[in-house]
């Protein structure tokens, strides 16, 4: 090989998995943060809707009401369930990767997805289920059929707030340079 050239293979292959690693791992932070978030703002409702239980219930006798004690339960249900959803969920995906790593090469793996490795299918599974463990715990909550609380997007904007105060000062930045 002449000059630097017999190298040029191995390092396209380490830049091309140094990019994927880093697209999955903040894709898999992205999904944690949001299911953290998911988690705790469950807890939350689940402590105001113990601590304002009485008003519920009294709102509930008033004729024509459309609050109701059936309301409340359905709501501290929907709550309630995000978190064996969640551990199920987890359980569910290293199970899947388990069975992978000990299948060897007696499984079907589909083309295109991957690496006809069944253990790497195995954790492209695990991966999978954890990014959608976020969606699933909102398709929990809609299944009680609980109200939503018009207000609830409240933390995102927050977020979306506190992200664009570091990007907005970078274009200014950027602008003052030019």
């Amino acid at each position: 090989a002449v000059g630097g050239f017999a190298a040029a293979p191995q390092i396209a292959i380490f830049v091309g998995f140094l990019i994927a690693f880093i697209i999955i791992t903040i894709a898999l932070l992205w999904a944690l943060v949001r299911l953290w978030i998911q988690l705790l703002s469950a807890y939350i409702w689940i402590l105001l809707d113990v601590i304002t239980a009485p008003f519920w219930i009294l709102a509930g006798m008033l004729p024509g009401s459309s609050v109701s004690f059936s309301v409340w339960v359905r709501d501290l249900l929907a709550n309630l369930s995000v978190f064996p959803t969640t551990i199920a969920m987890f359980m569910l995906g290293r199970i899947f990767m388990e069975a992978f790593a000990k299948a060897g090469t007696t499984i079907f793996v589909p083309p295109l997805v991957g690496p006809a490795d069944p253990s790497y299918i195995g954790a492209f599974i695990g991966l999978g289920i954890i990014l959608l463990t976020p969606q699933v715990l909102n398709m929990v909550k809609d299944a009680f059929k609980a109200p939503k609380f018009p207000y609830g997007g409240a933390v995102g904007q927050a977020l979306g707030v506190g992200a664009a105060v570091p990007v907005s000062t970078g274009r200014n930045f950027a602008a003052m340079r030019l």
